[in-house]
Parts: C-alpha cells; sequence; structure tokens
C-alpha cells in the first residue's frame, strides 16, 4: 500500500473510532466474550488430546 494511501487509511479509523466508539465498545466486549468461549471450550480439548 503507498504511504499516501495508508495514511488516508488511518485517518479514516481515526474518525470511525471517534464516531463509532460505542459500536466499538460493543464488538470489543462481543469479541472478548467469543474469545472466552473459545478459551473455556478449547482448554478441555486441548486435555483430552494429551
Amino acid at each position: 500500500m503507498p504511504k499516501y494511501y495508508e495514511g488516508q487509511f488511518l485517518k479514516f479509523i481515526g474518525n470511525a473510532l471517534k464516531e463509532n466508539a460505542v459500536t466499538l465498545t460493543c464488538m470489543s466486549a462481543f469479541s472478548h466474550i467469543i474469545l472466552m468461549v473459545n478459551f473455556a471450550t478449547g482448554m478441555p480439548l486441548k486435555f483430552r488430546e494429551n
């Protein structure tokens, strides 16, 4: 990606973050829950394999 586009992309992301702080918080909480579920369900599977 050329530097100019990279800068524009970062600016776009920055604006999106400011505007969608609430949405972002919900999304990060949601992905955190998914991570926790994956971790909780993944642990027993790993132990079962051994």
